[in-house]
């Protein structure tokens, strides 16, 4: 019970102790004194009561009263233990002492301390004790959360006695009931909780009465429902592969995420093949399996609310060919082949044949009406089949059937074998020779199937039991050893093939060869001091075999043949054979027939002969020939890839030139000369332009040398002589073209070997317009006149198309002047005839940047190029 303090103005009556004739200073004083006591709830008190009176002896029976006018415990007599409220007896004084703990609501009003005095004087003292509540927070939590959109109450529910006033602020700003807040006794109302609501709310207590002041500052924090970002959709993944669903939603707090199969089984739990991020609620699955599919529940939810969504997890099963046999079939007949597969969803089933890239289509093919394609549906399978009419050995082969849905392909070979009757078709033998009983092997391939049973027959006669012939069969192919002992055995093999579905024959002819007949000529080439060049026509007969080799025998004069004389033997044409058939194309070869190490001014017979596996033939008349004196060097030859007879480099400013050693004539050669320098082209041809460079390179030890130090986008001419002790040799000429130089390339400039007329790079393109002008105007002009001069040319006779052609008949045979300068290198006119005619089109263009011609005429000596 709360005590008003209104009971505090209540007059504190004490009791005065009568007394008899003239005794009346005799009382009991309650110490504190005021006669009205406050304290607060839960305090502890001590109540002292004290006889003021003349003889303490003659006080009996003191004790303590308490509200309801019963006696308190007394503790002396051991009646109050663990008793909050007990009194005791004074010890150093007449007097009780009144002990309450803990003080309650209940404990408030009036004690009273009573006595008696010389046995008949009663004697009595009150106090009045008020209870008051200070300022207690029953339900006023510091941290609380609204839900968005929804009323909410801010508790704050406060205990006093005597009661509390109560106010409210919102961030350090007092506010009263209005539209958005109602205060009410317990808190305050918030009618939809907003954003602006997430903040700190002040709740303030103050008892006037008491003077005491609290305040609860509560921070409202407003929650907000989560709410889908990205809701899950339906979503297909390939069984043992991964996938993943997406469900992202908003919210405060943050939403926590939980998946849910078709079972209602957590997801989250089974973290080896489910996972879920926390921040974005995507669930990972790894390794999915068929028992995965169904419908998946995603639960988002926070302490403001939770939401759902459910989409469909369909696992593809992957194609898979359970069934597809081979097939055989008879050429001529029909054959089918038929694939079954399974998967989810169904797969399309189709055939490619190996070796084409286009599979079949259903029905009947385009390229081909022998071939149609049909499917059907098998209960949980997909089937095909594949039917070719009017079969050919070219069906014959692997057809894969390829099944395929959205989770793969999947690909098995079958195979469909044509049987068909023996054929000798990829048999190419036709003869063979054999002589002086060599073993000669005789082969016949019978393609067919089932494979065929071969026989071998020579003149009508069954071969099995000829112990003469040994007889080799596999895998369709049989090769018979004949040794032909006697004549018997050569004439017509026939190998007949024989199987279920019919018989073939194939017939060879074994024929007795012979040494190769005479050659039908022989020329001699190239002579020199020391080497003869041959070349061969060979003979009519090669005695049935290839000519394998030439031979030649040679002795000096005088000897005769039987003394062993030399020989040297090459083979035809280096790496050919020498063919009856053929004997044109084999009359000169790349690798010339050299005889090589002979004496100058020496005679010597020479007879020749042709050879085959059989052996040489019959030996051609003696041919006798003198070998020439010992002389200059025959010419060399320069290695180079020309094109028109000019040789490119790809570099601008060096070159490097190979040659090999030509015949010596006899005399060692010693080193070779090198001299170039570059050339120009002029109406009178090609004339030195820059100065000769000549070097000696030594030899045996080089056949190369390195030009440098030359010029870019420039032709030289190249000439290369031999020497030894006698003399030169004729010179070896190319031209050579440099290429251009890389910077100005880089530059994007063209390099001329004759640069006309360049503009400067100062003046502005503007004015170069008239001058393009003022040339295409004169182009034009030119044309029309060089048309009226043909016109002429062709009509009249006249104009001057007709004189240049009559003043270049009349210098005709009256040759060049050659420059002084050229004779330095050799002093003939036909230099410059022949340089001409090397160049062709592309020294022609030299002023035009060095382009290639199409022209593939030569520069005439007058030609204004």
């Amino acid at each position: 019970m709360v005590h008003r303090l209104s009971r505090l103005n209540t007059p504190l009556l004490l009791s005065s102790v009568a007394f008899v004739a003239g005794a009346q200073e005799a009382r009991l004083v309650i110490l504190p004194d005021g006669g009205n006591l406050i304290r607060p709830v839960g305090a502890n008190i001590v109540l002292t009561c004290k006889g003021e009176v003349p003889d303490p002896e003659l006080i009996s029976n003191l004790r303590w009263l308490g509200p309801d006018g019963r006696d308190l415990p007394n503790g002396d007599s051991g009646e109050a233990d663990n008793s909050r409220i007990s009194s005791e007896e004074l010890v150093s004084d007449v007097g009780r002492i009144l002990f309450i703990k803990g003080l309650q609501e209940a404990d408030s009003g009036k004690y009273t301390c009573s006595a008696v005095y010389t046995s008949s004087q009663r004697l009595e003292a009150h106090v009045n004790l008020t209870t008051i509540v200070g300022i207690t927070w029953e339900d006023a939590p510091t941290e609380q959360s609204a839900i968005f959109g929804q009323p909410y109450k801010v508790r704050c529910v406060v205990r006093a006695n005597p009661p509390a006033t109560i106010d409210w602020q919102k961030n350090g700003v007092g506010f009263t009931t209005n539209n958005h807040y109602v205060i009410e006794n317990d808190g305050v109302l918030i009618r939809e909780v907003s954003l602006e609501d997430d903040t700190y709310f002040t709740c303030r207590a103050r008892v006037q009465t008491t003077g005491q002041l609290e305040d609860r500052r509560i921070r409202v924090e407003v929650f907000i429902p989560p709410e889908f970002i990205r809701e899950p959709v339906n979503t297909s993944i390939v069984e043992g592969e991964g996938g993943f669903m997406e469900c992202q939603a908003s919210g405060k707090p943050d939403p926590v995420y939980t998946w849910l199969d078709r079972n209602n089984q957590n997801l989250n739990l089974n973290r080896e093949r489910f996972i879920v991020d926390e921040q974005t609620g995507r669930l990972t699955i790894i390794d999915a399996k068929r028992t995965d599919e169904g419908e998946i529940k995603c639960l988002v939810e926070n302490r403001a609310g939770k939401i759902e969504k459910t989409a469909f997890l369909k696992v593809i099963m992957k194609p898979v060919v359970v069934e597809y046999l081979n097939a055989s079939g008879i050429m001529g007949r029909e054959v089918s082949l038929t694939c079954k597969a399974s998967g989810d969803p169904l797969p399309e089933v189709t055939f490619l044949k190996e070796g084409t890239l286009i599979p079949y289509t259903i029905g009947v093919q385009n390229s081909d009406d022998r071939i149609i394609v049909d499917t059907s549906r098998e209960g949980e399978y997909a089937q095909a089949r594949l039917v070719i009419r009017d079969l050919m050995r070219s069906d014959d082969g692997l057809y894969a059937c390829i099944a395929k849905n959205n989770g793969g392909n999947y690909t098995k070979n079958g195979h469909i074998t044509v049987e068909f009757p023996p054929s000798f078709a990829l048999t190419p033998m036709r003869e063979a020779w054999s002589w002086d009983n060599h073993l000669v092997n005789l082969t016949c391939r019978a393609e067919s199937i089932p494979n065929a049973t071969i026989s071998w027959f020579l003149n009508g006669r069954n071969l099995e039991n000829d112990y003469n012939i040994l007889t080799n069969a596999f895998n369709g192919e049989s090769t018979i050893t004949v040794t032909p002992i006697d004549l018997s055995y050569y004439g017509t093999y026939r190998c007949l093939a024989m199987n279920i579905h019919g018989k073939d024959e194939h017939a060879i002819e074994l024929r007795e060869a012979r040494a190769p007949g005479p050659l039908l000529q022989t020329k001699f080439e190239t002579i020199t001091a020391t080497t003869i060049t041959f070349n061969f026509i060979g003979p009519m007969d090669n005695g049935g075999l290839p000519i394998e080799a030439f031979a030649v025998q040679y002795k000096l004069a005088g000897q005769v043949w039987e003394e062993k004389p030399l020989q040297r033997v090459w083979p035809v044409g280096g790496h050919n054979q020498y063919d009856l058939h053929d004997s044109i194309s084999h009359a000169s070869t790349d690798i010339p027939y050299i005889l090589e190490n002979l004496e100058p001014q020496t005679i010597y017979s020479f007879r020749f002969a042709a050879k085959n596996q059989v052996g040489y033939g019959e030996w051609s008349r003696e041919e006798t020939h003198t070998m020439p004196k010992r002389a200059a060097p025959e010419e060399p030859y320069i290695i180079a890839k020309t094109e028109n007879k000019v040789v490119s480099t790809p570099y601008p400013d060096r070159y490097e030139l190979l040659w090999s050693a030509p015949p010596n004539n006899g005399e060692p050669i010693d080193y070779f000369e090198v001299a170039y320098y570059p050339v120009r082209n002029t109406s009178a041809g090609l004339i030195e332009a820059g100065q000769l460079v000549r070097t000696q390179v030594p030899y045996p030890a080089n056949v190369r040398f390195e030009m440098k130090n030359l010029k870019a986008d420039t032709i030289y001419r190249i000439e290369l002589r031999a020497h030894n002790v006698i003399g030169f040799s004729a010179p070896a000429e190319i031209l050579l073209r440099t290429a251009k130089d890389a910077a100005a390339v880089e530059l994007g400039t063209t390099t001329t070997a004759l640069p006309r007329e360049t503009a400067s790079p100062s003046q502005p393109q503007s004015k170069t317009i008239p001058y393009v002008i003022i040339g295409v105007i004169v182009a034009i002009l030119v044309f029309i006149a060089l048309i009226i001069d043909v016109s002429c040319y062709f009509v009249n006779k006249k104009g001057l198309i007709y004189i240049i052609c009559n003043r270049s008949g009349r210098n005709k045979g009256s040759g060049r002047k050659g420059s002084n300068k050229n004779s330095a290198l050799m002093d003939k006119d036909e230099h410059n005839d022949d340089q001409k005619e090397l160049i062709k089109g592309d020294v022609a263009d030299i002023n035009n940047g060095l382009k290639k011609s199409a022209s593939k005429s030569s520069v005439a000596k007058d030609s204004p190029v």
